[in-house]
C-alpha cells in the first residue's frame, strides 16, 4: 500500500507540483484540500500531515491522527506556532518545520524596510500621490512648486547603529547584508555563545543596551506563548537537543518603547504578538517612534478598521502645522506576511519538505528539524 501524504492548507501558491511530483516519485500519494480542510476526521488515513498557514493546534486537528499511521506533521515554513507540540509529543508524533528557506528571503525584505524607513519613501509617496508636496509649495510660495520644507532629510545610516533583536539564521543574514553599511549592529540573543557574534563581527550586547543604543531595531525572534523546551539544531544523535526559551509574547511593548531613542525605527518580520500593537501605536502618535516597519500583527489579516491601517493612510489636512513645516507625523511601513516570498522561494520550501518526508517514510529516519525530540524518550 502506497503512503498517502494530506496537504490540509491553502497555499499562498496553489502550485504544489514540486511536492506532488517529488513524492509520486517515491511512490508517496499527495492528496491537496483547497481551500482548507473542513473535516478533520479524514486526517486518521494520511501518514503525513502538511500545513503552512492552518492553526492547526488551536483547532484540534491533532485529535484526528491515528497515532499508529501518522508519522510526521509538516510545518512548511519557519514559524510553527500553528502546531500543539505537547499534544503532538503526547501522540508520539514527530513534528518539523523548514526552516532552510528563509534568510535570504525575510533578510532582504528587512533591507528593503530598513531602506525605506530611512529615505521617508513612504511618506513621499503619499506626499505625491495626494499633491501634498504642491500644497507644502503653494502654502510657502503661492503657487505649486516644490520647496525645501517639502523634503525630509533622510537617516544617514552610515552614523547610524542597527540593532538585531534575536541572532538566529535570520538575524545573521540581516547583519551580513549590511555590515558595510551602518556605523555599527549590535545584536540580542541570549541563547547563543559568544563565538557566533563574534564570527558575524556583531557586537553582543544585553536587551537593555540595544534598546538604548540601536537607531534601527529588528525584531526576529521566535514567537514563545510561555517557558518552552525546544530542540536547538542539527548535532548528530540528537544530542545537546533541547533549552529553555522565556516567553517572547509582548517582548516589545511600553516599558521596552520608553528605552528606545527618540525618533528609532522599529522594524519585525518575525511574529505579530512580539510586539505590542497598542504601545507602538501610542508610540507613533507621541513621537516616541521616528516609524515602523510591520510584516506581522497581532491577529491577522490586519483588520479593516486597524488603527494602524487608518494612520498609515492620514492625510492631514489644510492648514495643519505640520503641513506648514514639511513635516510628517507618521512614518508606517505595513506588508500582509509576506516577507518570506522571495522569486522561487515556495519551491524551495516543497523541496525541503519532500526530502523530509521521503527521510521519515522511505529512509526511516529521523527528520532533520525535529521540533519535540521528547518523543525518542518515549
Amino acid at each position: 500500500m502506497a503512503y498517502k501524504v494530506a496537504v490540509i492548507d491553502t497555499f499562498y501558491s496553489n502550485d504544489l507540483s514540486t511536492l506532488e511530483s517529488g513524492l509520486n516519485e517515491h511512490n508517496i500519494d499527495v492528496d491537496v484540500y483547497h481551500p482548507d480542510i473542513k473535516d478533520f476526521t479524514k486526517l486518521d488515513e494520511y501518514d503525513v500531515i502538511v500545513i503552512q498557514h492552518l492553526d492547526f493546534g488551536r483547532k484540534g486537528a491533532h485529535e484526528h491522527l491515528d497515532p499508529d499511521r501518522c508519522k510526521l506533521v509538516l510545518r512548511a515554513g519557519v514559524g510553527y506556532d500553528e502546531l500543539d507540540l505537547p499534544a503532538l509529543t503526547e501522540l508520539g508524533i514527530p513534528a518539523v518545520n523548514v526552516p532552510g528557506y528563509g534568510p535570504n528571503s525575510v533578510g532582504q525584505h528587512t533591507i528593503q524596510y530598513i531602506l525605506a524607513l530611512a529615505g521617508h519613501s513612504n511618506e513621499y509617496h503619499h506626499r505625491v500621490v495626494t499633491a501634498r508636496d504642491l500644497d507644502i509649495g503653494r502654502e510657502q510660495s503661492g503657487e505649486d512648486k516644490w520647496v525645501s520644507q517639502s523634503r525630509i532629510p533622510s537617516a544617514p545610516l552610515y552614523k547610524s547603529v542597527l540593532g538585531i533583536l534575536g541572532y538566529g539564521r535570520i538575524g545573521r543574514k540581516v547583519a551580513e547584508f549590511v555590515q558595510h553599511v551602518f556605523k555599527e549592529i549590535v545584536a540580542y540573543d541570549p541563547y547563543l555563545d559568544e563565538e557566533i557574534f563574534q564570527k558575524g563581527k556583531v557586537r553582543r550586547v544585553d536587551l537593555d543596551e540595544l534598546l538604548e543604543t540601536a537607531d534601527f531595531i529588528s525584531v526576529h525572534v521566535p514567537l514563545f506563548e510561555k517557558r518552552e523546551r525546544v530542540y536547538l539544531g542539527f548535532e548528530k544523535n540528537y544530542q545537546r537537543t533541547e533549552m529553555f526559551y522565556e516567553s517572547t509574547v509582548g517582548l516589545i511593548d511600553e516599558e521596552q518603547i520608553s528605552k528606545m531613542k527618540d525618533g528609532a525605527f522599529l522594524i519585525n518580520t518575525a511574529r505579530g504578538p512580539v510586539v505590542n500593537e497598542s504601545a507602538v501605536i501610542k508610540a507613533l502618535e507621541n513621537g516616541k517612534l521616528g516609524g515602523v516597519a510591520l510584516d506581522v500583527f497581532e491577529e491577522e489579516p490586519l483588520a479593516r478598521n486597524h488603527p494602524l491601517r487608518k494612520m498609515a493612510a492620514t492625510s492631514l489636512p489644510a492648514g495643519h502645522p505640520l503641513r506648514k513645516t514639511g513635516q510628517e507625523k507618521y512614518n508606517i511601513i505595513l506588508t500582509c506576511h509576506s516577507a518570506y516570498l522571495l522569486r522561487g522561494t515556495f519551491n524551495t520550501v516543497l523541496e525541503l519538505s519532500v526530502e523530509e518526508i521521503v527521510r521519515v517514510l522511505i529512509d526511516k529516519q529521523l527528520p532533520h528539524n525535529l521540533l519535540n525530540p521528547e518523543i525518542l524518550q518515549n
